[in-house]
């Protein structure tokens, strides 16, 4: 069993740094994070809670499924303009964020499964 344990100053920076770049993990940030005293899992671990989290509040609207996949029933402004800005390049981004987020949640559920 893990004990969690709590990131001190310099990695949290570095990792909300590296999230702000961009929500989705990859090699080289995994890799550069690692060079703050991290295990790639932690970091991997960090940047899945921290989508949950902002998704779940709403604070981060690259997250937003609804906007993401427009479907959003909201008319404010902020959401009409987060979706006009739909040209084909941010399609096609919006649906690699989609995929990727089912890969993970198909790894958790194999995790999961594995481990029952």
């Amino acid at each position: 069993m893990m004990v969690k344990r709590a990131f001190n100053k310099e990695q949290l920076d570095a990792l909300e740094a590296a999230f702000q770049q961009d929500p989705y993990l990859n090699t080289e940030t995994r890799t550069s994070l690692t060079e703050f005293g991290l295990a790639a899992k932690q970091v991997k671990t960090w940047f899945q809670n921290t989508r949950f989290k902002r998704r779940k509040n709403g604070s981060d609207p690259r997250l937003d499924f609804d906007v993401i996949l427009g479907t959003s029933t909201s008319t404010s402004q902020e959401d009409e303009s987060v979706i006009d800005k739909n040209s084909k390049a941010a399609e096609e981004a919006e649906k690699k964020i989609v995929l990727q987020l089912l890969e993970e949640m198909i790894q958790k559920v194999d995790v999961e499964i594995g481990s029952v």
